[in-house]
């Protein structure tokens, strides 16, 4: 009788598969590509030993600075019957918007490649904007683009049917810096905000506040307030080295006929948003193979 994971193994063998950075190493650990030790307490036969699949997480984290606006001119009612019909009638209107109507890239400490990014959206965002609206302001999300945290994906048990456990690690590293960069970025923010003319429209700051000023309060809000951009990599990365998953060539090292086309294998993430680097990997692994 064939098992799980021999059912997971002939899924992948002989295949290039795009699960993403979360579904990616939970396949190859539930397939015996991984960790032995993680392996073993799960009851999952050994096939490759390879301790980094699930580990080098890393994302963009993401917090928001929201002030509150003078004028209603924001997406508070944009799911309004009006502005459906202004939509419809005339393509015009708050449904329009891609609510990240601008960005900014920089660096917070003056030189060299952007390692903040800032994104503009006329909208109250709530709860990751799973929460509409309550009120009409904007937000600045504050992006950090170089974080040297690292998170982590394993698996909860050997049911294929059980999402992996995944660690953020968010804000984690030892020394600080992530943390160090947000509110350097958050600063920058609130000096953008206080320029002409975008300071004529706005009123008071709502998250974290305008009287919320030291480093040690800064960083107790954005803690609480982080969230992702969505931009998950890492979990089986590219290298050269014995310990990387794949090679340069995509193949998951000791395993024949296997191959990853899909975030999990960058070694970093990008200083930006990775979709243009996804898609450019798509497009090696399809010339390659």
């Amino acid at each position: 009788m064939q098992t799980a994971r021999d059912t997971a193994l002939t899924m992948l063998i002989s295949n290039p598969r795009s699960a993403g950075a979360y579904g990616t190493p939970q396949l190859l650990l539930l397939s015996g590509i991984g960790p032995a030790a993680e392996l073993q307490r799960f009851g999952i036969s050994v096939v490759q030993d390879s301790p980094e699949v699930g580990k080098n997480l890393q994302e963009h984290p993401l917090a928001p600075l929201i002030f509150r606006t003078r004028r209603e001119i924001t997406l508070k009612n944009a799911d309004s019957i009006g502005a459906l019909l202004r939509w419809l009638l005339l393509r015009r209107g708050p449904l329009t918007s891609n609510i990240a109507e601008a960005m900014a890239f920089t660096n917070t400490e003056g030189d060299g490649a952007p390692n903040f990014e800032i994104i503009f959206a006329p909208v109250h965002w709530q709860n990751e904007g799973l929460t509409p609206p309550s009120e009409h302001a904007c937000t600045f999300g504050l992006g950090l683009l170089t974080p040297r945290s690292r998170g982590t994906v394993s698996l909860k048990s050997a049911d294929s049917r059980d999402p992996p456990a995944i660690d953020l690690g968010l804000l984690s590293d030892p020394e600080g810096k992530d943390m160090g960069v947000l509110i350097a970025g958050l600063r920058l923010a609130r000096q953008i905000a206080a320029q002409e003319p975008i300071a004529g429209e706005l009123t008071d700051e709502m998250a974290p506040g305008a009287d919320v000023t030291s480093d040690s309060d800064l960083a107790a809000f954005l803690r609480q307030s982080s969230q992702t951009i969505y931009h998950p990599v890492g979990t089986a990365r590219m290298g050269e080295d014995k310990g990387a998953v794949v090679d340069s060539s995509l193949r998951v090292r000791g395993v024949d006929g296997l191959w990853i086309a899909d975030a999990s294998v960058m070694p970093k993430v990008p200083r930006g948003h990775p979709n243009a680097v996804v898609a450019m990997i798509a497009s090696r692994a399809a010339e390659m193979l």
